[in-house]
């Protein structure tokens, strides 16, 4: 088999012990490949530990190294499927950047193709990319599945042919899980002219949506800030498209149905400049007055740094240095010691020979409402703000006077 990656790269195996990962990991040996093996057990089943010893001897033969995860005293919260996807893929995260692998191999064949790609039709989720890539990338991994031209019966057979030892998952076998029941009433049933003009199908789609999706990446690249004025114009499927790259751009995967993208594209065409929709406990997508944008939800903290004297502070939110430039001829040494805090309910400032609410202040600059509650006001010793870093739309994280926002800051945990 010729696999896209170099015997010189450090790889990660994802490795059930079924007939898939061990095909894929037996045809990597034969070819002179050593990767890691990541194997989770969740002591879900009897053959659990089966299982892993099976794989631990097959590694020892062979002199691979294998990495074990034991969930023992995990606790499985909500959906187990989603719960267990969860798990591995943190571990095969962390042992991914302690590695410093080149990719991760992931043992999904035609079979898991097509139901992935039979679900999403029934789910009717919008998508650019419909069934399984050869090639994916996932956080900061990239995702190997070199299985993909291979069923799942011809690799059952190549293990039986070249006697390579596996288990077969008993939770497979049940039609407890919509998947299986896809796979057993659907998939299996398939003749090979059959299965022949589903993958046609899959590959039309995704060949039509690439040259789309194409089209919008030149144009709305690198998917930072979306003019809505250009955003609310799009069709139906290139709004969509464009969504789900500014998924990707920020290693988001999170499937959005035909009401979700509704509610998003609402975003761009009502007149309030400050609206958000959730997609999940991370993400959401907010409509900041000219801008669509996608940001993580923050958590509003509650910080505040005090200075004694002209100093310089950083953290994680901003750096600031008055010892130098304008802020050092702008606070006089009487107005020490200064305070740098949100914006208080009240709170009032100076501006020329004005004196404006702080809020009426963001509203004028435009700063979205989702960062008003954590934004840095200087306040002199006696609790009168006198220094706000100005909000541009244009550069939204500006170093002006000494004063930097970070970047990071838009993320706060």
């Amino acid at each position: 088999m010729d696999f896209p990656f170099s015997k010189k790269e450090t790889l990660l195996l994802a490795c059930s012990f079924g007939p898939d990962s061990m095909a894929l990991l037996n045809m990597l040996v034969e070819e002179g490949y050593k990767p890691v093996v990541c194997h989770v057990n969740y002591h879900r089943r009897p053959e659990s530990d089966f299982e892993q010893s099976g794989l631990e001897q097959y590694c020892l033969d062979h002199d691979l190294e294998l990495d074990v995860l034991d969930t023992t005293g995990m606790k499985p919260t909500g959906n187990f499927q989603a719960w267990a996807r969860n798990v591995r893929y943190r571990f095969f995260h962390q042992r991914y950047r302690e590695y410093r692998a080149e990719g991760l191999l992931v043992a999904h064949q035609q079979d898991d193709h097509i139901e992935t790609y039979l679900m999403q039709k029934a789910r009717k989720t919008r998508l650019i990319s419909y069934g399984l890539l050869p090639k994916s990338e996932l956080i900061d991994m990239v995702i190997y599945r070199p299985l993909l031209d291979f069923s799942k019966a011809s690799l059952k057979a190549y293990c039986d042919q070249k006697k390579i030892p596996y288990a077969i998952d008993s939770s497979n076998l049940t039609d407890h899980y919509q998947r299986n029941r896809i796979r057993h009433s659907i998939v299996e049933k398939m003749d090979q002219e059959k299965r022949k003009n589903v993958l046609e199908e899959i590959l039309k789609i995704n060949q039509q949506n690439r040259m789309e999706t194409t089209a919008l990446e030149h144009e709305f690249s690198p998917y930072e800030n979306i003019p809505v004025e250009k955003a609310k114009n799009l069709s139906e499927q290139s709004f969509t498209f464009l969504l789900y790259l500014m998924l990707s751009k920020h290693s988001c995967h999170q499937p959005l149905s035909f009401d979700r993208i509704q509610q998003i594209k609402q975003l761009c065409l009502m007149n309030h400049p400050n609206k958000q929709v959730i997609l999940n406990s991370r993400w959401m997508f907010e409509r900041r007055y000219d801008y669509l944008v996608l940001t993580q939800i923050q958590k509003v903290v509650s910080y505040s740094y005090t200075l004694s004297k002209p100093d310089s502070l950083d953290c994680p939110y901003f750096s600031v240095d008055f010892t130098k430039g304008y802020l050092k001829d702008f606070v006089p040494l009487s107005s020490y010691p200064l305070t740098i805090r949100p914006a208080r309910s009240g709170d009032r400032i100076q501006v020329g020979k004005m004196i404006k609410r702080i809020n009426r202040l963001y509203i004028d600059w435009k700063l979205p409402s989702s960062l008003r509650a954590i934004w840095p006001v200087v306040v002199d010793k006696n609790g009168l703000p006198i220094y706000i870093p100005r909000f541009q739309k244009d550069t939204r994280f500006p170093r002006q006077s000494n004063f930097e926002i970070k970047k990071s800051f838009d993320y706060v945990q």
